[in-house]
Order: C-alpha cells, then sequence, then structure tokens
C-alpha cells in the first residue's frame, strides 16, 4: 500500500458520520478508517485496567480482518471516548427518581446511584491506564476525549434523544464535509479546547466536575498535520 491507514476507534455511528468526511480531507495522504465498537469499550463490565490494551487490540484485530488490511498498513490509532462525568466526586452523583441518566453542569443524577458510582471508579481507571499509553502491539497511539460526551461537543447538548443523534452528526457532517479548516477551528474555539499538552489536559479533566463540562483535547490531533 501506498498510504497508510489512520484508524480511528469511535463507540457509534454518529461519530463516523460527523467526522469521518472532513478528516478525510485533513489526512489527504493517509487512510481514514473507523472500528465502530457500538458501545463504550472503557466501560464495558468485562474491561479492567490489566486487559484494556488486549481488548483494544481486539478491536483492531477484527478491523484488519473484517476490511482486509494487514497490521503493518496501519499508522495510528486515534481512540475517541466520552468522559460521561466519571472523574466527579461521589457526592456529585445525586440519586433521582429518573428513567434515564440525566447530565447536569455539575453533577449526575440517576436512580441507581451506587451503580454510577462503580461505573465512574471503573471506567476512569481504565481511561488513566489507556491514555498513558504511546503505543499498542507497537502501533502509534493516542486517546482523546469528548466531553460530557460526543453530542454535548456538536451541538451543547450532553442528554440528547436518541432520536435526534443521527440528525446531529449529518448537520454537522453538512457543516465541515468540505470545509476541514472550518473543522479544524471548530475543535480549537476557546470555551471547548483544553489548552496545555496531552497530559495535561488529562489532568485537567479529571479535576472536579470538569468531566461534565463540555470540553475536548481532540484539537491536540490536528498539531501533527
Amino acid at each position: 500500500m501506498s498510504k497508510k491507514v489512520i484508524l480511528f476507534i469511535v463507540e457509534g455511528k454518529t461519530e463516523m458520520i460527523a467526522l469521518g468526511g472532513a478528516l478525510s480531507k485533513m489526512y489527504r495522504n493517509d487512510l481514514v478508517r473507523f472500528k465502530v465498537i457500538n458501545g463504550d469499550i472503557t466501560s464495558n463490565g468485562s474491561v479492567n485496567v490489566k486487559n484494556a490494551i488486549k481488548r483494544v487490540y481486539e478491536e483492531v484485530e477484527a478491523f484488519l480482518q473484517t476490511e482486509h488490511f494487514h497490521k503493518e498498513d496501519l499508522k495510528q490509532i486515534i481512540h475517541l471516548v466520552d468522559t460521561d462525568g466519571v472523574f466527579i466526586p461521589n457526592d456529585r452523583v445525586i440519586e433521582a427518581n429518573l428513567d434515564k441518566i440525566f447530565y447536569d453542569k455539575n453533577s449526575i443524577m440517576t436512580r441507581y446511584k451506587v451503580s454510577i458510582e462503580v461505573r465512574n471508579r471503573d471506567k476512569s481507571a481504565v481511561l488513566k491506564k489507556l491514555y498513558h499509553e504511546s503505543e499498542i502491539a507497537q502501533i502509534p497511539y493516542k486517546m482523546y476525549f469528548m466531553s460530557c460526551n460526543f453530542d454535548h461537543v456538536l451541538c451543547h447538548e450532553a442528554n440528547l434523544a436518541d432520536t435526534r443523534k443521527r440528525d446531529v452528526a449529518e448537520e454537522f457532517d453538512y457543516l465541515f464535509h468540505d470545509n476541514p479548516n472550518m473543522f479544524r477551528d471548530f475543535f480549537f474555539e476557546s470555551k471547548l479546547a483544553v489548552r496545555g499538552e496531552y497530559f495535561d489536559t488529562w489532568s485537567y479533566i479529571s479535576k472536579g466536575v470538569n468531566s461534565l463540562k463540555r470540553h475536548s483535547n481532540f484539537h491536540l490531533l490536528f498539531s501533527y498535520l
């Protein structure tokens, strides 16, 4: 292959719809491809700090097999994750009579307080394990966060109805598909982009209730283009 593959690991198809067009134009000399997990590998009950790296690479291997690429074709693995507010203190998880989790600016409201506290503990540990990794199976690896979640970053709504997710992703793609410079500027916007180097951004999002705020470090990816 004359071109190398930049593999984006994402939770759902909306990330691929929203980001794929613009990213393909930004990476003109490479092939942009997505591995859609259809879930959150970092909060999967079977994933922990001991097997997190192995589980990520299993997703990579599944991509290679399905898309008929070889490991040597991969230039970089980019892993996009939602923070879901998992770094907040337990006293900011508020018990409430709600059918679904509700993400507020300073708290998570839920019917299942203890379960969310356990999820937060376990997912935050997995995130910390993964963002300290620079390679997986000798392939360059970086993990970037969308906080509180991908919809929050795209349209300022952390509790977007499932029926609206695809529409929002398509609207975002419509705006930026043919405008890679505007796409880049969107993620560099001062209220969204967390300043500092890579580990500085993770340190920031891990403090207090910052992981509920609308922040991302995705802009750092474009520093390498």
